[in-house]
């Protein structure tokens, strides 16, 4: 399919269907959840489980659709989670895992792969905060170029630590 790229990332519509649908089946328990927590404030239940599976269903189909257009052409994307502290600072998040645990190796593409999302996402979000996360380590090249681009990295040996990292966005 050109529309989502599929090729190019690597995987295919069955692959992306079973990935979509065991996502759905993990996340489905909201669909009865939250119905009967809202219906403790005197909502009619029965309308609070339509509203609740309808915005699950468009809002789930529209990031599906978003999150292709935010980061077209480059793989994985380079950028696998967004977030926005409370004073609005953002933070791009390239996490990678090796098979090999903390002796695998993540070379300088995943680098490259996030400031190339930076560079394109530029005009939506000026000064993201990048930071590249594995569970293995980093490459010498890519350390290097993470320090040259300010790309914080954090490997299988600093992953305890994320906690920290995490409150330095404050």
């Amino acid at each position: 399919m050109t529309l989502f790229n599929l090729r190019e990332a690597g995987t295919t519509v069955r692959t992306e269907i079973l990935a979509g649908l065991t996502t759905w089946l993990a996340m489905v328990y909201i669909v009865a959840v939250n119905p009967s927590i809202l219906a403790t404030t005197g909502m009619d239940q029965g309308a609070l489980f339509v509203a609740t599976c309808l915005s699950a269903g468009i809002a789930s189909i529209a990031m599906g659709l978003y999150a292709n257009y935010l980061t077209p052409g480059q793989g994985d994307g380079g950028v696998d989670a967004i977030a926005t502290d409370a004073s609005g600072r953002v933070l791009f998040v390239q996490c990678k895992h090796t098979g090999h645990g903390v002796s695998g190796r993540i070379d300088e593409k995943a680098i490259l792969d996030l400031c190339r999302a930076r560079d394109s996402l530029r005009h939506r979000y000026p000064q993201p905060r990048l930071l590249a996360i594995t569970n293995g380590r980093f490459s010498l090249a890519a350390e290097n170029l993470a320090q040259e681009r300010g790309v914080e990295i954090v490997d299988g040996m600093r992953l305890p630590q994320l906690s920290d990292i995490a409150a330095g966005l404050n």
